[in-house]
């Protein structure tokens, strides 16, 4: 069987995120959460699903109809976090942690 998406893309947006840490090559257990006018969406970094499966290395954010994120917030594993601003939709971003802005968070 061949299956094919399709979804419209300039009705339904989405971004993705692919996280890279040197200490945590796929930043697993990273929190992403993003903000995009009143609407809030977030999501965990797991590449596993279960016994012997798994899931492509990066989070897809589906963010309706909205045409941007506002801020992208990435709680990095261990301590840390890193804030992006003004980040189009449909694209595709990688963050590397040495390369980002890391903050310390008290919090974490």
């Amino acid at each position: 069987m061949l299956y094919r998406i399709n979804t419209d893309s300039s009705r339904f947006k989405s971004i993705a995120v692919e996280l890279y840490d040197s200490a945590n090559i796929l930043a697993v257990g990273a929190v992403i959460t993003a903000y995009s006018g009143k609407h809030l969406f977030t999501a965990d970094n797991f590449v596993t699903r279960g016994f012997q499966s798994s899931v492509q290395p990066f989070i897809t954010l589906g963010i309706g109809d909205s045409p941007s994120i506002d801020s992208l917030y990435i709680r990095w594993p261990g301590k840390g976090f890193t804030v992006l601003y003004n980040l189009s939709a449909n694209k595709k971003i990688r963050v590397i942690r040495s390369e980002s802005e890391v903050n310390e968070n008290p919090h974490n």
